[in-house]
């Protein structure tokens, strides 16, 4: 059976896919260029940022809840959720300095994609670091683990076939074959 995927794997996961669809969000193509689409696509990884967020948020949590010593599991769990009030003011004040380094017509035009494209530079900061930690203690656990079967009903049909019977709704409750 396939290994577990641990909890490092899948954070990587969900900070390259918020950062290319962060980047991706600064080098859409403008409405004038491919109408309809530029919506389109930005809705589009609107929510492929909302999905990867969401990861990243229980992630997160999780990673450090794991790792931390389980009498102050609580306060370095609130560390985490701290991190994504940060998250906001850091990327408000972003978008405050790209509007006073433009000229509003800049901004405008341009201006406003150099917070998202400089983004895939924290991406690749955030993935040298989510790289060099440690799978938890509890995932490294549970992958010592012997592995488990396949599910038991998809042992059962590969096992014993003849033994299972359908009933059908022409049967009566008593009878054990139709």
């Amino acid at each position: 059976m396939r290994g577990r995927i641990g909890r490092k794997s899948m954070l990587v996961t969900t900070l390259v896919i918020m950062g290319v669809a962060t980047c991706l969000i600064g080098l859409l193509p403008t409405y004038a260029t491919v109408g309809v689409w530029a919506p389109v696509l930005l809705v589009t990884l609107r929510i492929v940022q909302g999905i990867a967020v969401g990861g990243e948020w229980g992630g997160g949590v999780l990673i450090v809840s794991e790792h931390a010593p389980s009498q102050r599991r609580g306060f370095y769990s609130a560390g985490s959720q701290a991190g994504v009030g940060l998250g906001f003011v850091l990327s408000a004040a972003a978008y405050a300095l790209a509007q006073q380094v433009t000229t509003k017509e800049s901004f405008l035009a341009w201006g406003w994609r150099i917070p998202f494209v400089i983004g895939i530079l924290l991406t690749a900061v955030g993935l040298l670091i989510r790289l060099r930690i440690m799978e938890t203690p509890a995932f490294q656990e549970k992958e010592s683990e012997p592995k488990k079967s396949a599910p038991p009903l998809l042992d059962v049909i590969r096992t014993h076939p003849k033994s299972i019977r359908i009933r059908s709704s022409r049967c009566s409750t008593r009878a054990i074959r139709c």
